[in-house]
C-alpha cells in the first residue's frame, strides 16, 4: 500500500463502512496533521482479506499506539424502501460491468459510487441492496438502512450528479437527477426518513504522527 493516509488504513483494517459510522470528532482526528505513508508487508502464503485486515490492526497498534472500540447508539437514519416493484435487473452472470477503470467480471459481486467529467455512477454487479445501501450511505453521508425485503442480487448502472461539486454541464449536456431522483427512476427505490440503532466506530487513542 502506496501514498496512503491514516484514515485510509483504519477504514480498512477495520472495515469501516456503511451502516457503521464515525464521529465527526474521530474523523478530524484521523485527518489531523494528514501525512502520507508507504505499508510494505508480506505474508506466508495465501492471506485471506480478513487476515490481512487483522495485520493492519496489529500494525497500527504497534506503529500508532492506535486503540478504539464500536458501540451501538440511536441515531437519525434514512430507510432504502421499494417504490415500484420490478424495477432493479437481475444479474446476469454471463455479463461484465466496466466503468472508471474498474472491471466488474462475470462471477464477481459488489457496488461502487465513481464520478467523471458526466457525473456520478452507481455501479452494482450481483449486488444485493444490503451492499448497495452501504454506498448510497457514503453518499449521503448518513446511515441507510436496507429496508427494501429483497433478497436478489443485481446489475445496475445509475447516473446521477454529484452533490458536493458546482461543476459545468458534462460534455454530453446531459443533466444527471439528484442521488434520490436517480434510485428512484432507474431502480424503483426511494429514501424515507428514520431513526434507530447505528454502530459507531469508536477512536479511543492515537499517538503522535511521524512520518515513516
Amino acid at each position: 500500500m502506496h501514498n496512503t493516509t491514516l484514515d485510509a488504513m483504519v477504514a480498512y483494517a477495520y472495515n469501516i463502512d456503511a451502516p457503521v459510522q464515525m464521529s465527526a470528532e474521530d474523523g478530524q482526528r484521523l485527518r489531523k496533521d494528514q501525512l502520507w505513508y508507504d505499508v510494505e508487508a508480506e505474508t506466508n502464503g495465501e492471506a485471506t482479506d480478513d487476515q490481512i485486515r487483522q495485520m493492519f490492526q496489529t500494525l497500527l497498534e504497534d506503529r500508532f499506539q492506535f486503540s478504539c472500540h464500536r458501540e451501538v447508539r440511536q441515531a437519525p437514519t434514512w430507510d432504502l424502501t421499494v417504490l415500484k416493484a420490478g424495477k432493479l435487473t437481475p444479474t446476469r452472470p454471463d455479463v461484465s460491468i466496466t466503468y472508471f477503470g474498474r472491471l466488474m467480471q462475470p462471477g464477481s459481486a459488489g457496488a461502487t459510487a465513481n464520478g467523471t467529467g458526466d457525473g456520478m455512477h452507481l455501479l452494482g454487479k450481483a449486488a444485493t441492496t444490503g451492499r448497495l445501501a452501504g454506498v448510497l450511505s457514503a453518499q449521503l453521508r448518513a446511515p441507510v438502512r436496507d429496508q427494501t425485503g429483497l433478497t436478489e442480487a443485481y446489475d445496475f448502472d445509475v447516473r446521477f450528479a454529484d452533490r458536493n461539486s458546482n461543476v459545468s454541464p458534462p460534455p454530453d449536456g446531459f443533466l444527471p437527477p439528484t442521488l434520490e431522483t436517480a434510485i428512484q427512476d432507474s431502480l424503483g427505490l426511494k429514501f424515507v426518513k428514520s431513526a434507530g440503532p447505528v454502530e459507531f466506530f469508536i477512536i479511543d487513542r492515537i499517538g503522535k504522527l511521524t512520518p515513516n
